[in-house]
C-alpha cells in the first residue's frame, strides 16, 4: 500500500492541481482550493471557466465566486480522495479537448448496455463525490476498476473502458480498440 508521501509524489498535491488548473486557464497565480473543488464537482462551472479564458472580466467573476458545493465528509481517506481528484481532473481536461462533445446515441447505448452487464459493475459508494456527480442518485452504478460513474463515463468520447474484452484481442469491453496510456 502506498504511503501518503508516495501518492503525493506520484499524483501531486491539491496545490499542484490548483496550479495546473491555473495554467489551463492562462492565469499567473494558482486558483484557490474552492475554485478547484467547484470545478471538479460542478461541470457547468468547469465549462464556464474554460469557456471564459479569453474574457478576463467574466473569468475573474467566476474565480471570485465559485459555487458552493457540498463539503466532503470529514473522515475521507486522503489516498482515495487524491486519486479520485486526479482521475476527475484528467477526465475533465480530456473532455474539454473534445469541445465537451458526447458520443452518438448508438455508441452511448452500446457502452451503457455493456457496462450494465459487466462483472465489475457495483453500486455507487456512499461518498459525497459520487453523490455530487451522479444525475440519478437512486440508480447510479460505478465501475469497480476505475471508480467512474458509468452513466457519465459512457457519454464521453475521450473515455475508454478500463477492462480488456474477454474474447476480442486488443479491444476493451466496449469493443473499442485499447488505447495506449
Amino acid at each position: 500500500m502506498d504511503t501518503i508521501q508516495e501518492i503525493r509524489e506520484r499524483y501531486g498535491t491539491l496545490d499542484d492541481k490548483c496550479r495546473e488548473l491555473a495554467d489551463v486557464l492562462g492565469l499567473a497565480e494558482p486558483v484557490t482550493h474552492a475554485v478547484l473543488h467547484a470545478a471538479l464537482y460542478d461541470s457547468t462551472y468547469a465549462h464556464n471557466l474554460l469557456a471564459s479564458r479569453r474574457s478576463p472580466a467574466f473569468l475573474h467573476d467566476l474565480l471570485s465566486n465559485p459555487p458552493k458545493v457540498a463539503h466532503l465528509e470529514q473522515q475521507v481517506d486522503e489516498k482515495a480522495s487524491v486519486e479520485l481528484v486526479k482521475k476527475a481532473t484528467e477526465a475533465l481536461w480530456k473532455w474539454a479537448k473534445t469541445g465537451f462533445s458526447t458520443v452518438e446515441k448508438a455508441v452511448l447505448e452500446k457502452r451503457y448496455n455493456t457496462c450494465m452487464s459487466c462483472p465489475h459493475l457495483k453500486d455507487q459508494p456512499n461518498r459525497i463525490l459520487y453523490k455530487v456527480v451522479s444525475a440519478n442518485k437512486e440508480e447510479e452504478k460505478v465501475c469497480s476498476l476505475c471508480g467512474c460513474v458509468v452513466a457519465n463515463k459512457v457519454r464521453l468520447p475521450s473515455e475508454a473502458c478500463p477492462d480488456r474484452h474477454p474474447v476480442l484481442a486488443g479491444m476493451n469491453r466496449w469493443e473499442e480498440p485499447i488505447s495506449a496510456p
